[in-house]
């Protein structure tokens, strides 16, 4: 391997970007969600360092399109995928897919686009993804029939051919080719979340769910058996445009909880291994995962008291922790009046006083019905923490009816990723770190796996260089 030249002048110069204003360490992300590729479309060509065309005739879903290079531009922040009718081919249409395939690919995370839909008779847009060589699996994060323009489907495949099982879903809401959209599966080695506009649509819990790494894939198929094929109604030229692309990794969590899905409960249905007060239990009937759920509401005293469950587990100082958990607000026992629950981090002294709190809003009468939603909430444990506390709490203010339902908590302290500018973890970062990076990228040293993406190439060159350059992480 040869490192670019572009860095060369760095490490002549020692390049040093102030060590003083730069942390040399990253801060868990708010979400953690750490961010391992992603492309903006900003200059003014598809950057080969990041995707590859395909071109031809497609040979499958009896498809009708030729993909050609020319259906594929970047302009003013945007990649356009344009489909149209062209007699030069047989059938007489064109229209563009491209793939990361060799320039990126990751196994599980959230992988995230933000785009405008083609729409018509017979177009067909996607957003999915495969892995190297072989079909099944395939995740489809989004596919949209022009022909129904309020509509998108999730879906992934799994087995092997000629037996492909497959889990799909749908959302329908706005009019997805009238403006701007996001679409993003998380992708958990148990299960497959799908997104739109930043609200799970969708859950994909089966067999099926991959467990290798998978690149990305954008095109617009014209015509295809699903959708049905362009008739006098379909207007040419169709345009997918593409804001940006993402990419990301979850960082892991240490899971302190016992009984974190509320399966285990003692004869009054309260929930085995958690503390609790007020109306609190382990409850049938619409869990988000297995047979049970957690489920409080309020003592109906007629001023303001709460109902919660919590556990606590052993922390020290300057330690970051997460919690997560999937609330619900069920439409047949919805949340009312003022009646809020949420989702909370409280840090404690060894004798039990409380020292400080974080805390995120989970539901209200407002959320939504009958859906699950993934809450989390992050902190750092102050000075004199000893212990950490999980709570679900339930707030009754009056006596407003409805109840609180919650499933698959997840709660313990985090690792944060090392800074990648800070490649040396010296504490500045300047020309060193491009000298250490060089001698590892050179050598094919793991650790110069920058972008998590399972090799040592080019793109982690990008990533590195791009964070070092910020001076940041």
């Amino acid at each position: 391997m040869r490192l670019p030249m572009f860095l060369f002048p760095l490490l002549a110069a020692g390049a040093v970007v102030g060590c003083g204003a730069h942390p040399a360490k990253a801060q868990c992300p708010p979400d953690l969600w750490e961010p391992t590729w992603s492309d903006e479309f900003n200059g003014a060509a598809l950057d080969p360092a990041k995707w590859v065309h395909e071109t031809g005739r497609w040979p499958y879903n009896s498809e009708w399109e030729t993909y050609i290079t020319g259906s594929t531009t970047v302009a003013d922040g945007h990649l356009t995928i344009t489909s149209a009718r062209d007699t030069a081919f047989d059938p007489p249409y064109t229209s563009g897919r491209i793939k990361t395939e060799g320039r990126f690919q990751q196994q599980y995370g959230r992988f995230e686009m933000r785009a405008k839909l083609p729409a018509g008779q017979g177009i067909w847009p996607a957003f999915w993804l495969l892995p190297n060589n072989r079909w099944p699996p395939e995740i489809d994060i989004m596919e949209y029939l022009g022909h129904d323009r309020h509509t998108v489907y999730f879906t992934n495949h799994w087995g092997a051919w000629p037996n492909v099982p497959s889990q799909g879903s749908s959302y329908s809401g706005p009019d997805f080719s009238a403006g701007f959209h996001t679409y993003a599966c998380e992708w958990y080695p148990d299960r497959i979340e799908f997104y739109v506009d930043g609200v799970r649509r969708a859950t994909h819990r089966n067999a099926g769910i991959p467990h290798e790494p998978m690149f990305i894939i954008l095109n617009t198929a014209v015509g295809g058996h699903w959708g049905g094929y362009p008739d006098a109604t379909t207007v040419f030229p169709q345009r997918f445009v593409i804001d940006y692309v993402r990419a990301y990794r979850h960082v892991p969590i240490e899971q302190r909880l016992a009984n974190a899905g509320f399966e285990s409960f003692t004869g009054s249905n309260a929930p085995a291994g958690w503390s609790r007060f007020g109306h609190a239990y382990s409850e049938p009937g619409v869990p988000y995962s297995g047979s049970r759920s957690g489920k409080l509401f309020g003592n109906f005293t007629g001023s303001w008291n709460s109902s919660g469950v919590y556990q606590d587990s052993s922390a020290a100082p300057g330690q970051t922790w997460a919690a997560y958990a999937s609330f619900l607000n069920r439409g047949s026992d919805r949340m009312q009046g003022a009646n809020t629950a949420s989702l909370v981090i409280e840090w404690r002294t060894a004798g039990d006083q409380l020292i400080s709190s974080v805390s995120a809003p989970a539901l209200s009468a407002s959320s939504m019905l009958d859906s699950y939603q993934r809450i989390k909430v992050v902190g750092t444990a102050p000075a004199g923490t000893a212990k950490a506390r999980c709570l679900i709490r339930f707030d009754q203010p009056a006596n407003a009816a409805g109840a609180a339902f919650f499933d698959d908590v997840v709660f313990g302290p985090v690792s944060c990723p090392s800074c990648i500018a800070d490649f040396n973890e010296d504490g500045g970062i300047d020309g060193g770190d491009v000298e250490a990076f060089y001698l590892a990228w050179e050598s094919g040293d793991g650790v110069a796996d920058v972008n998590g993406d399972g090799g040592v190439d080019g793109s982690d060159v990008e990533t590195f260089y791009a964070a070092w350059e910020r001076g940041g992480c």
